[in-house]
């Protein structure tokens, strides 16, 4: 022990004298440092080796576990000044300016990246380039070693990583070691995305690839579970449905809605939808869970397809995927970033060009063709799905309006559509064009013809001069930009070009419309090569016109006798946790709207704040948070009409100096009492299945939340219950 800590001050106080020399060395001449290995050497000797020996005994020795700690901190520490002080050197010594020779672009796609023409780079200055990238993986390296060490989240190495990624991108090695990191933070999209990009580049991937199987079978595993779960409660539904000797579901309602006017809108059977019963428990659940289930199902169909086990399952798994993919897109806030469905999209792309290869090397191989055929009907669906989104929201981004839902999905779409555009993409889509729809429980969606339709869409709008497309070429009244996704995704695609596509933008144009509008014309780029070779011709494709998403899981209704008709006039709206949670922005524009009372149980209020300090996700924590926020001001304001409201049916203006005992009551039947007192105590009982004629029963109160189970509950008791996102479209509030 006494040794290593004598090596770890020892190193300390010759760090200048190393720090010197190596300075020396660049400066006497800079091939030698290649010729000579002096960084690698450098790096294994000062630092890798030291502190790969102190973290095993570290992980040995329980009893000085501190002490070895910090002695290898210590080392990293000291290692990070003296490589963050060499990255500095080296432009100073070199009097290089990086922007100059590579792309420097951001890590989010919401801004343009300066486009700036690339100098010649001489083999000097790139092997100048390539010992900076050597300094950043060594940084990245020490940050994560640190993370090791401390346990504590840093993006500090991620930082270092991405540094070296833009000094050189076509080196695999930066990205096999944030993919690392992924695994070490429990993050499997970008350990699956950072993996496969360290494949696509790596002449030997045998280490990417068995770290990439390893995530694929933990994800297998998860799958199961889920499975698992969504089995046992697709058994439980069945069991509830319709027996006679059942109270609940032998007595059912014909709901009657009218408009915050009084209009009568539309009949409706009960809110608990029970033609949709079965597959809307797959997308059950808080936003937060939605998202890692839906994300987990999409790596789970790329690992089937990369590791050939389980193709079987391949139908199904993907059926369910879809099912909760479209979900997750409907919803506005979720934790799906739009580099997040970047990556899933690149991972599933890069996919189908895996087997392609794999079919060059193994020629006439039928599993590989079953493969890519998988592979190809996975892709369109998911390109089908986000058409169909950015078709419904064209309007909102010609206006140029914030709308999270888009943004989120246009880099994803301006991907695709340049991967489609490639010859070897257009080829496969004319072999296998037979397979270009979704089709399952109640949703057809047109995939070439709604192109088609988009494609009319732009086009008009382009003449109307609501777009704003990129010059052919560069003149004094224009800058080139890159747009950041194609950035992203250079040195993944073997058909991409090496440098992300530039293009030339009028310099009036306000950068962050033109964005988007870009990303649109790939779309009618895309449909000029798609008519040139007359894909369109096939019109079987898409026989069936879409049906409205909100459709997605409806079964066909059969005739029903109902028990009672409940009369349902919106007057007062009592909101459950996880819609404040999973869609805010939807309450704070009905709250502005000023028609509804908004009620807000106490419980809802309470468990807020603890998601708020204690859920794992910091996204729930921002949501939970905001929320509190937003309630105690719009509590403080008499014309929005918001109030609180305990279980016992109080009204209140403030929650400061409110508890309640919780006894043994559960938050959801809390929820229910306070709605059951706010309708004066009018609960099912007074219904009976023998009657004669439907009784017709009255209500101006609605809870408005996701959780079916307790949609169900309420309607046992005769209250009205729907989603937020329902009860905005049943009354037309935009």
């Amino acid at each position: 022990l006494d040794a290593f800590f004598f090596f770890s001050l020892f190193f300390i106080l010759c760090r200048e004298k190393l720090e010197e020399a190596y300075r020396k060395a660049m400066q006497a001449e800079k091939s030698l440092i290649a010729i000579y290995s002096l960084e690698r050497r450098l790096w294994k000797t000062a630092f890798y080796t030291p502190v790969k020996i102190l973290r095993q005994k570290m992980n040995e020795n329980g009893k000085n576990r501190q002490k070895y700690k910090n002695a290898a901190l210590s080392i990293i520490v000291s290692g990070m000044k003296f490589y963050k002080k060499l990255l500095i050197s080296y432009q100073e010594i070199c009097k290089l300016k990086i922007e100059e020779y590579v792309v420097i672009y951001p890590l989010n796609l919401d801004c343009l990246v300066n486009g700036i023409q690339k100098c010649a780079i001489d083999p000097t200055t790139q092997q100048v380039l390539n010992s900076m990238q050597r300094c950043a993986v060594c940084l990245g390296d020490l940050a994560r070693y640190e993370l090791g060490c401390t346990g504590k989240k840093s993006q500090e190495s991620e930082m270092y990583y991405q540094m070296a990624i833009v000094l050189g991108a076509f080196s695999s090695y930066p990205y096999n070691r944030l993919a690392v990191l992924g695994i070490q933070e429990n993050r499997k999209l970008d350990a699956v995305y950072y993996f496969i990009r360290s494949i696509a580049l790596s002449v030997s991937s045998s280490n990417s690839t068995e770290h990439l199987r390893s995530i694929f079978n933990d994800t297998k595993e998860e799958i199961s579970a889920y499975e698992d779960s969504f089995g046992k409660m697709k058994h439980q539904e069945k069991k509830k449905s319709r027996s006679k000797k059942d109270e609940m579901s032998s007595c059912f309602a014909q709901e009657v809605w009218y408009s915050f006017e009084g209009i009568r809108i539309k009949d409706y059977e009960s809110g608990i939808e029970r033609g949709r019963a079965i597959d809307e428990i797959l997308i059950s659940g808080s936003t937060d869970e939605l998202y890692r289930r839906c994300v987990a199902y999409i790596l789970h169909l790329n690992g089937i397809l990369f590791t050939k086990i389980d193709v079987d399952t391949f139908s199904n798994v993907a059926r369910t995927a879809v099912i909760q993919f479209v979900e997750l897109l409907r919803r506005a806030e979720s934790p799906l970033t739009a580099t997040g469905l970047l990556k899933l999209i690149l991972i599933t792309l890069f996919t189908v060009q895996h087997i392609q290869m794999k079919m060059k090397q193994n020629k006439n191989n039928e599993s590989c063709s079953v493969l890519l055929q998988l592979a190809v009907q996975l892709t369109l669906n998911i390109f089908t799905i986000l058409l169909f989104f950015i078709e419904k929201q064209l309007e909102a981004v010609l206006l140029g309006i914030d709308d999270p839902s888009a943004l989120r999905m246009l880099p994803a779409l301006h991907i695709m559509c340049r991967w489609f555009s490639l010859p070897s993409s257009l080829k496969l889509i004319q072999k296998m064009n037979n397979i270009g729809r979704i089709e399952f429980d109640g949703l057809e969606m047109k995939l070439w013809a709604s192109f088609m339709d988009l494609c009319k869409m732009l086009l008009i709008a382009k003449t109307e001069g609501k777009l704003c497309f990129s010059e052919s070429q560069e003149g004094d009244e224009t800058i080139a930009v890159h747009l950041p996704e194609d950035c992203l995704s250079v040195a993944l695609f073997v058909d991409f070009e090496r440098d992300p596509p530039l293009y030339f933008i009028q310099r009036k144009f306000n950068k962050s419309v033109v964005l988007n509008h870009l990303r649109l014309e790939s779309v009618l780029k895309l449909g000029g090569h798609l008519n040139v070779n007359n894909i369109y011709i096939n019109r079987d494709i898409a026989a069936v016109e879409a049906e409205p998403v909100d459709e997605l899981l409806n079964l066909s209704k059969k005739e029903e006798e109902y028990d009672y008709e409940l009369h349902i006039y919106p007057q007062r709206l009592v909101i459950d946790t996880n819609t404040f949670v999973d869609h805010l922005k939807l309450i704070i524009k009905l709250v502005k709207m000023k028609k509804y009372t908004i009620l807000v149980p106490l419980v809802v209020f309470n468990e807020l704040y603890g998601l708020g300090k204690y859920h794992e996700s910091d996204w729930v924590q921002t949501q939970c948070t905001l929320a509190m926020k937003l309630i105690k001001e719009w509590l403080q304001d008499d014309s929005l009409h918001v109030k609180g409201v305990t279980t016992s049916g109080t009204l209140i203006k403030t929650f400061d100096f409110f508890n309640e005992a919780t006894e043994k009551i559960q938050n959801d039947d809390k929820i229910l009492h306070c709605c059951e007192i706010l309708i004066n105590n009018k609960s099912v009982s007074s219904i009976t299945a023998s009657c004669a004629h439907p009784e017709i029963v009255h209500r101006d109160i609605v809870l408005l939340t996701d959780d079916r189970n307790l949609r169900l509950k309420a309607y046992s008791m005769c209250i009205p219950a729907r989603t937020l996102q329902s009860f905005i479209a049943l009354m037309k509030l935009g």
